[in-house]
């Protein structure tokens, strides 16, 4: 009896210090769990920190590049609306203009062409001014001839253009008609369009003109850069 009474309390001896060891190491890894979670804790609030800053930076970047687009729409807009279309007075200071932006280009006339032939299509103003401002003139070294084309047979054959607003339908015969697509084409409509290279408006009492770079690009003429500082005269 005193050998089993001494057995147990060696058996309950050893438990308590087998359960005592186990508790330690499940303590242990608890506090390594938590220490680990505290650090990742730690490592995810910087990051949230790092991302709040990008969302905000790009935020303002945002808002600023909104205003600066809502900027340009309404001075866009505003531009858009103090353009008018040109006037009867305005055409003697278009025929200088064009003779002038005439000398800004690098013509390739063929050497069969005898003249230098400019297209007056729909504006019979414009081609009574000009016939009488380029009378004796010459360009690319040629003697100009302007010439009235109101119908579709006398459309092509010119080096280069000034089509009416009124006549812009025909912008895409006159292309068809074009020798070798090198021709300039000139308008007085207000705003850039398809198929002119340069169109002419009046701002307030001031006649100016706008190149059409995309249209330039596409065709086979070469304008001077300087021509843009004509532009801002």
């Amino acid at each position: 009896m005193k050998n089993t009474l001494q057995i147990l309390i060696l058996f309950v001896l050893l438990l308590s210090a087998l359960l005592s060891c186990v508790s330690k190491k499940v303590l242990a890894k608890r506090d390594i769990t938590i220490q680990r979670l505290k650090s990742d804790s730690i490592q995810l609030a910087k990051k949230v920190d790092s991302l709040t800053k990008i969302v905000q930076d790009k935020s303002i970047q945002l808002s600023s590049a909104q205003k600066t687009i809502g900027q340009l729409s309404a001075d866009k807009e505003k531009k858009t609306l103090s353009r008018k279309k040109i006037e009867n007075e305005h055409y003697d200071k278009v025929s200088l203009y064009v003779y002038n932006i005439a000398k800004y280009v690098d013509w390739k006339p063929s050497s069969e062409e005898q003249s230098f032939v400019i297209g007056i299509v729909g504006n019979d103003e414009i081609f009574a001014e000009m016939s009488e401002q380029f009378a004796g003139k010459k360009i690319a070294d040629k003697p100009v001839m302007v010439t009235k084309m109101n119908s579709l047979k006398e459309l092509g054959g010119a080096n280069l253009y000034f089509v009416s607003t009124s006549r812009l339908n025909l912008l895409a015969e006159i292309y068809k008609r074009m020798k070798k697509n090198h021709a300039l084409v000139i308008s007085d409509i207000q705003n850039n369009t398809d198929g002119v290279h340069i169109n002419f408006f009046a701002d307030g009492d001031t006649l100016r003109f706008e190149m059409n770079d995309d249209q330039i690009k596409k065709s086979k003429l070469t304008l001077s850069s300087s021509l843009k500082h004509l532009q801002h005269k």
